[in-house]
Formats: C-alpha cells, sequence, structure tokens
C-alpha cells in the first residue's frame, strides 16, 4: 500500500483533527493517536515543507484568540506595533502583510513595524537575536 492510500485508511482520524492539535510537526497529532508510519510522517513532512514557506499559504494562519484587541489597545495607548517573525521578505512577505491584514491587524498606521528575515537561509535564532537589540533600541 503506498503512502497515499496509507493516509485515506487514517481519514477518520484526520477528520477529527482541529488547529489546536497541531504544533511544530505536522505529523505530532497521528504520532499521539497512535499512528506510526514513517512513510506516511515523511510524506506529510514535504507536503508541509513545500507551503510552509510559500507566502500564498500564510492566509491559512490564524491568530491567537484577543491578539488582535490587544494589539488594537496597544496602539490606542501610544504603543508601537512590533510583527517579528521568522518568515522571509522574499518568499514571505506579501503574504504576511495579507494575513496580518485580513486577521484585522493593524498595519499601515505609522505605528506597526514588520519584521522579517531578510533571506531564507538565515538561521532564525541569530536573526531574533539581532531583532531583539533592534527592539530593545526603541526604548518604548
Amino acid at each position: 500500500m503506498d503512502v497515499e492510500q496509507r493516509f485515506w485508511r487514517s481519514s477518520d482520524l484526520v477528520a477529527q483533527l482541529t488547529e489546536d492539535d497541531f504544533g511544530w510537526h505536522v505529523h505530532a497529532p497521528l504520532s499521539e493517536r497512535g499512528v506510526d508510519d514513517p512513510a506516511l510522517f515523511k510524506a506529510l513532512e514535504t507536503f508541509w515543507y513545500a507551503r510552509f514557506f510559500d507566502g500564498d499559504w500564510v492566509g491559512h494562519d490564524q491568530p491567537a484568540q484577543g491578539a488582535v484587541s490587544f494589539v488594537q489597545d496597544c496602539l490606542d495607548r501610544g504603543c508601537t506595533a512590533y510583527y517579528l517573525t521568522g518568515r522571509d521578505a522574499p518568499n514571505m512577505a506579501t503574504g504576511t502583510v495579507r494575513a496580518l491584514q485580513a486577521a484585522g491587524f493593524p498595519m499601515f498606521s505609522g505605528r506597526a513595524l514588520l519584521h522579517l528575515k531578510p533571506e531564507f537561509r538565515l538561521p532564525d535564532k541569530p536573526f531574533k537575536r539581532e531583532a531583539i537589540r533592534a527592539v530593545r533600541e526603541l526604548r518604548g
């Protein structure tokens, strides 16, 4: 049986999953429910990886509950919104801006900054370390 057939055999289980079931590893919810199929997990990761780093798929992201109103409340109190993400600008900037706007996040108020990685290959940890330094320089 090929990977696709094995996936569809798990379809009843997949249909029960919600957004809250997923963390970083796309196969974790299946594994946690007793599925032990390395070939299936590899196929899922390949499918996920090809889309996760693509700006067109960013629109599927959903904000955490209360996040939009929290950011708006901060702006209303005179703060600057600083959106920091490990997404890269060349591949994901447009999709990220669209997703933030579609979710209702304030973007073009003159007090909102979006900080993306300048290139995909830049590792997240050094990028975010530098970003934290930049945030501290804002003195806000």
